[in-house]
């Protein structure tokens, strides 16, 4: 199969499953200041992503201003921050490369839980024809960043009946798991203890080595370690993935040989930041070559504040592009009128 033949398979499968709706693009609401604002901080002070020539650079500009760093942002050069409007004037007088955003808001679109109609696009886009000649997606590897994924046979096995899901990230608590369902099925497990590695971004063990890594117990289930509560993810990673066969021996997704990476970013009512997303893509770079990513779908947009080449998710996901990766971005469910397409689409 050629390397064309793939990208187009996977490209079709995500496609379809672009789900995506219009997002609050201005100040954030007062709940979620609360959530990221520590306490002691001043008030009036938002959520912003501040971008100049390196990450550590814009976390002493805005540490000089006074403003609180959340988070590193490296593959923009930036950094989350909390700031007063005060605080960004003096940022915005500096000038040069020195570039302060919004922290905009991102969106999902459905209804968790309802039924869903028998699929009839994997005929409608004449990939049965590519099943028919053995090609269905494998040794293509595709990250989903969405809102998590369910635990189900048909999602966790490959066509051939291999367990597919090389790793999952949950920015949301800064971890993730390796090798949970790899393709021998095993589990990095500990011999005395029978529990399993989980990895954080910060080295929480006792022990004095810089592993970046703790222990949960075996009995936990893979349903809960990144479940997915909204069903969006679920649902795209189903159109694009889904290994169970209808009765006539049709599959029901677009690429049931692929292998899969979940990374969550989003929350349960399928919202999420510019950071979080913006610092899952940098995950996904970072780990391409360790999990093959050949491919990255992004299910959501949100509505642009800015020129496409100067907004902070688009740079991450131009970012992501440059790398190798091919990057499938939903349009938004505004259209057809012009000036409907979402960001980062």
């Amino acid at each position: 199969m050629s390397g064309l033949q793939r990208g187009i398979l996977i490209a079709i499968g995500a496609a379809c499953g672009a789900i995506a709706v219009s997002a609050v693009m201005w100040q954030l609401s007062a709940t979620r200041t609360t959530q990221v604002a520590a306490e002691g901080d001043p008030p009036h002070q938002g959520s912003y992503i501040v971008q100049a020539e390196s990450a550590e650079a814009a976390a002493a500009l805005v540490q000089g201003a006074g403003g609180r760093v959340t988070d590193e942002l490296e593959i923009i050069r930036a950094v989350g921050a909390l700031l007063t409007p005060d605080q960004i004037e003096r940022l915005r007088a500096i000038g040069g490369a020195v570039r302060v955003y919004r922290d905009g808001e991102v969106t999902t679109k459905g209804t968790p839980n309802a039924g869903l109609p028998e699929p009839h696009f994997v005929d409608l886009v004449g990939v049965a024809d590519l099943h028919g000649a053995g090609i269905d997606g494998r040794d293509i590897t595709i990250a989903v960043l969405d809102t998590g994924v369910w635990s189900h046979d048909s999602i966790r096995h490959r066509s051939d009946g291999q367990v597919r899901i090389l790793a999952q990230h949950d920015v949301l608590d800064d971890s993730w798991i390796e090798g949970l369902f790899n393709d021998w099925g095993r589990q990095t497990v500990d011999d005395e203890t029978g529990w399993r590695r989980v990895y954080h971004a910060h080295d929480d063990d006792d022990d004095d080595d810089d592993d970046d890594g703790g222990w949960l117990p075996q009995s936990r289930s893979y349903d809960e370690d990144i479940d997915d509560w909204n069903g969006h993810g679920t649902h795209v990673t189903s159109v694009m993935a889904n290994s169970a066969r209808t009765e006539a021996g049709r599959f029901l997704g677009v690429a049931p040989g692929a292998n899969l990476v979940a990374v969550r970013a989003f929350e349960t009512d399928g919202s999420a930041r510019y950071i979080d997303v913006i610092k899952a893509i940098g995950w996904i770079v970072q780990n391409r070559e360790r999990f093959d990513i050949r491919v990255l779908n992004l299910s959501f947009s949100g509505e642009p504040f800015s020129r496409y080449w100067d907004d902070p998710l688009n740079q991450a996901v131009m970012v992501a592009w440059e790398s190798g990766i091919v990057v499938v971005v939903a349009a938004g469910n505004g259209g057809p009128e012009p000036m409907t397409v979402g960001g980062p689409g």
